[in-house]
């Protein structure tokens, strides 16, 4: 997924799922981090399962994504420019089926 996607697409948060693992990415996004040493987090995922099930809150400043109902948690701060609120859903190298997808908006 890209969450706090630009209308043009160039900048944005990954999550998923890829390969063996879960990830946050946030590479896409305004970044202080040059270092590249803290832009994505990891947890270990079976590509042999079936499903995911996966809880993603994002606000203004973070992103956190629960992975299969708290298996492995990841939390990151995010700096996104305030005007990139698009999301898109995706599957890369394969095919998705995206069920029981529910995004709510909340207002400050």
């Amino acid at each position: 997924m890209q969450l706090r996607r630009s209308g043009d697409g160039t900048r944005h948060i990954d999550a998923g799922v890829h390969g063996d693992y879960a990830f946050v990415n946030r590479r896409g996004a305004a970044n202080p981090d040059v270092s590249g040493r803290w832009q994505e987090s990891r947890s270990p995922f079976d590509p042999s399962a079936r499903r995911v099930r996966l809880r993603i809150l994002v606000d203004r400043t973070s992103v956190e994504m629960f992975v299969d109902d708290g298996r492995h948690v990841h939390s990151s701060q995010a700096f996104p420019y305030l005007i990139d609120t698009g999301l898109a859903l995706f599957a890369a190298g394969g095919t998705a089926v995206f069920r029981n997808t529910v995004i709510r908006e909340f207002s400050v």
